[in-house]
């Protein structure tokens, strides 16, 4: 059984194609709805949720809708950076368009603050382009440094000499 698009998504497609590349890609309940690689609206349940920044908020309230929330175990949890989409936007395919111009432009924005993980392979070009000596010391530097803040589990004991034990009346002394 294909898994096909709903008429939602289909409808979708076809309106923001003028956009770029739409691509739908299913999760968990619904479907996320990506813009040349950067996700900016979600489809669960047939409703449809644009993503928002502080920019965009005011006309989402404006029109009377609200964020994307869901239930969990411990209450309602929301989701204030996706806001459900207007339904008179389905009739007005321009204006339609334009929200998801702003919706994509909230997404890339917010990739974009996102901060950089720091890597160890970033750390180690960082530390290689130092110019000068000692750049092999400032690498396994970094390399210590990564693995004592990114060790999934306690370190080990030091292991013991592997010399005979000290009490063996035969072992040599120094």
């Amino acid at each position: 059984m294909a898994n096909r698009p709903s008429g939602t998504v289909a409808f979708l497609q076809d309106a923001l194609d003028p956009l770029g590349s739409i691509a739908v890609r299913r999760m968990f309940s619904g479907s996320g709805i990506y813009c040349d690689g950067t996700i900016f609206a979600l489809v669960i349940d047939d409703t449809v949720y644009f993503k928002a920044n502080s920019a965009s908020i005011p006309a989402f309230e404006a029109e009377g809708t609200a964020p994307f929330s869901f239930d969990t175990k411990l209450g309602r949890r929301s989701i204030t950076s996706y806001w459900k989409l207007p339904d008179r936007l389905f009739d007005e395919t321009d204006e339609l368009l334009e929200w998801a111009k702003l919706a994509v432009a909230a997404s890339v924005a917010a990739k974009d603050a996102k901060p950089k993980r720091i890597t160890l392979a970033n750390q180690l070009r960082n530390a290689r382009a130092i110019s000068g000596l000692g750049w092999c010391r400032r690498v396994r530097g970094c390399v210590r440094e990564f693995l004592q803040r990114h060790r999934p589990f306690p370190q080990r004991r030091a292991r013991r000499s592997r010399g005979r034990h000290p009490s063996d009346s035969s072992a040599r002394r120094c």
